[in-house]
């Protein structure tokens, strides 16, 4: 078989041999997804855990312990807090804990100004 030297030409090939073409194509896409799967690259759903008003904030840690044990990494977990709001952002891979501001003001100049000694959380 001649190489197509126009597109209508590589589409009038491919046509010809279809079926082969599709065998082809699926076997490349299975092979790819396998490869990436191997690699853990596909990503994995997210296990949510309903969370009522009457969970404590210890079994809160408890199921957390668990879905960490359940993927057998070695992760440390941050102790519950009692604020909701979040206190800090921790960058594991850079050694790094960065405090987040919480000001209670929606004013863009208190706003500008939290922002200056790091990171702010918008109240709303």
């Amino acid at each position: 078989m001649k190489a197509a030297t126009s597109f209508n030409e590589l589409y009038r090939q491919i046509r010809l041999r279809k079926g082969a073409f599709f065998v082809t194509f699926f076997v490349a896409v299975l092979l790819a997804y396998t490869i990436l799967f191997i690699i853990d690259f596909i990503p994995e759903p997210v296990k949510e855990v309903p969370v009522d008003k009457a969970t404590t904030q210890t079994q809160v840690a408890q199921m957390d312990e668990e879905v960490v044990t359940e993927k057998e990494e070695a992760v440390e977990i941050a102790p519950v807090v009692d604020s909701p709001l979040p206190l800090k952002v921790i960058f594991d891979t850079l050694d790094r804990e960065v405090t987040v501001l919480n000001p209670a003001s929606r004013a863009i100049a208190a706003l500008d100004t939290a922002l200056l000694d790091g990171a702010v959380r918008h109240p709303d």
